[in-house]
């Protein structure tokens, strides 16, 4: 998938990129802090849009933790977030890393 984006976006793959990458851990992060705020409805919301961002560039693992905390925020169960968010954190510090290692 991200050959495709690359392939659409032209020479604005890096840029978008790098926006990508400062964005998702952001937003992240705001669904760590809309959980401890008890704020179920809009972790669901911010997972929904990290989901179809990560799907789009190429992180299937991280797109498929977001769908399980959209669909657990969206249900009230605060308690299931946590441990899929953690587990979407650590692929996301996996799909970085392999970002680094790839050919420029």
């Amino acid at each position: 998938m991200m050959e495709e984006t690359r392939s659409a976006l032209g020479p604005r793959f890096d840029d978008t990129l790098a926006r990508f990458l400062g964005e998702t851990q952001r937003l992240l992060d705001a669904i760590r802090i809309a959980v401890a705020e008890n704020d179920f409805e809009t972790a669901a919301n911010i997972a929904h849009v990290v989901k179809a961002s990560t799907l789009q560039f190429g992180a299937p693992k991280v797109g498929s933790h977001m769908a399980g905390i959209q669909r657990a925020g969206e249900e009230g169960r605060g308690n299931d977030i946590l441990p899929l968010l953690d587990a979407a954190l650590n692929d996301w510090e996996n799909f970085k890393a392999a970002l680094a290692r790839r050919p420029a």
